[in-house]
């Protein structure tokens, strides 16, 4: 009797990098006009792909053959860009004529595919986002809309958002459109402080956008973040500066796109700043690049952040990795592509044909692929994280049964304990040395003999002194971030 058990598909992973420009289904695979929106999910370093049917299109007929993904959110889906001719969907710089339509892809759930090594999935819900009442189909800029699930809706309910700031304006505008509604709505915003001019004369060219702990995060990559709550009824912009690992006059210009010396993604729920530079004077040329990672810190309630100094690694110190030599990969200053969104000493860098991931911490190459341009048919090579993407694999394909916030706060809480682990047995090797110390002092002491009353007084002083501030030690605010 044969056994009716089938093997049990692949789990898929928990994030797959995922290719922006979408594929077009052929018009002979679409006769049905039912065909849904599916993608593949390899685990990294191998690209996903997102296969679009033609019947989604505004213009059928003449499809637009990169559809481009804007903005990938764990809850809300993906926010997918398709653009009428003659433009593509991955021109961010529109031109004033009819451009673009925006769709959101949600409710994805896996998908059976005989035969196939990789998970895929399908996307049951296709949103088609209305157009701008006040400016027609268009927006100011692609590059700056994001999208943002509502916190504690698991993606049910959420909001697509542009920030537009133009210099000799008094405000800045944001507009807003949330799931339920039929039209977007628009904000004038104050300007925050910028130094070393007056708000008004200084423009804000948004590069990207990312959310994070409710907020949306407006970057741009010469100058630092615009952020702010669009649920609020009067949101409120902030400003964070970039830090600089070199002083911006001692730093050697590359001459490079400013996306593939810099991104700014959430990794391990913070935002993190990793950057390519170079100080002017090395002898060693490119080897002295330096790939520097920062982490922006917030102080709730009262909001104060800071940028902190993670890692700087040098990129001679990855080439001299044992992985590095033996690879094929060139000796060359590569671009940054991606970072991943649960280690972020993992980075993930593009040269030429080759996709690879660094270890930044210990500066050690942890594997490569060959990008095969028949095997993922980009209409050019992939040059930076415009061209890829990090998506976190919701929980309906996953099968996790906890609300995202939850997972946030039981990760939030295993964090709290390490650090705290860490200061308590930091503190007991205090007090271990500490002891030690003492004793040796005692038995100097007996060793002369001397019976000094004052002596004895300062050793029992000392000690308890030095007790107290181990005890007090691992309940010191400030020493969490010794360990971050």
């Amino acid at each position: 009797m044969e056994s009716t058990q089938s093997t049990p598909s692949p789990a898929p992973p928990r994030w797959v990098i995922l290719d922006r420009v979408a594929l077009v289904c052929a018009e002979e695979d679409d006769a049905a006009g039912d065909q849904l929106v599916s993608a593949s999910l390899p685990a990294p370093l191998g690209v996903a792909r997102l296969s679009v049917p033609v019947h989604l299109h505004p213009d059928p007929a003449a499809p637009d053959q990169c559809p481009y993904i804007l903005f990938a959110d764990r809850d809300a889906g993906l926010l997918l860009n398709l653009a009428k001719g003659p433009l593509t969907g991955l021109e961010l710089a529109l031109r004033p004529q009819p451009a673009s339509t925006l769709v959101l892809l949600r409710d994805f759930i896996p998908e059976v595919v005989p035969g196939e090594a990789d998970e895929r999935c399908t996307a049951r819900s296709v949103v088609r986002i209305p157009d701008r009442e006040d400016r027609g189909p268009r927006m100011a800029s692609l590059k700056a809309l994001g999208l943002l699930s509502l916190p504690g809706s698991g993606g049910a309910e959420y909001m697509v958002a542009e920030l537009c700031v133009h210099s000799g304006v008094q405000y800045a505008s944001l507009f807003c459109f949330r799931s339920g509604a039929t039209a977007w709505t628009g904000h004038k915003l104050c300007r925050p402080d910028m130094p070393g001019r007056t708000s008004v004369y200084w423009g804000w060219d948004v590069d990207d956008v990312v959310a994070h702990d409710g907020n949306l995060w407006w970057i741009s990559l010469k100058r630092g973040i615009l952020s702010c709550n669009p649920l609020d009824e009067q949101p409120v912009l902030r400003l964070d500066e970039f830090p600089e690992t070199v002083a911006e006059e001692c730093q050697v210009q590359s001459g490079r796109s400013v996306e593939a010396d810099m991104i700014v993604r959430v990794s391990r729920g913070r935002i993190r700043y990793v950057e390519f530079t170079r100080a002017m004077g090395e002898p060693s040329g490119a080897r002295a690049t330096m790939l520097s990672m920062w982490t922006l810190v917030t102080c709730k309630p009262d909001g104060l952040t800071w940028w902190k100094l993670r890692t700087v690694t040098m990129l001679d110190q990855i080439w001299q990795s044992d992985a590095y030599k033996t690879s094929n990969i060139p000796l060359d200053i590569p671009m940054l592509a991606a970072i991943s969104p649960s280690d972020p000493d993992s980075i993930f860098l593009l040269l030429g044909q080759y996709l690879f991931v660094v270890d930044v911490a210990e500066g050690q190459l942890l594997d490569s692929i060959v990008v095969q341009p028949d095997t993922i048919p980009l209409p050019c090579p992939p040059n930076s994280w415009r061209n890829l993407i990090a998506w976190e694999i919701p929980v309906s394909i996953t099968g996790g049964k906890l609300e995202y916030k939850n997972i946030s706060q039981v990760s939030l809480l295993l964090q709290n304990e390490k650090m705290q682990l860490k200061r308590s047995l930091y503190a007991v090797k205090m007090r271990e040395d500490t002891l030690n110390m003492l004793e040796e002092r005692l038995l100097q002491h007996n060793a002369k003999q001397e019976d000094s009353t004052w002596e004895k007084i300062q050793i029992v002083l000392l000690c308890v002194l030095i007790t107290g501030l181990t005890v007090l030690f691992q309940f010191w605010p400030w020493i969490v971030h010794d360990f971050v």
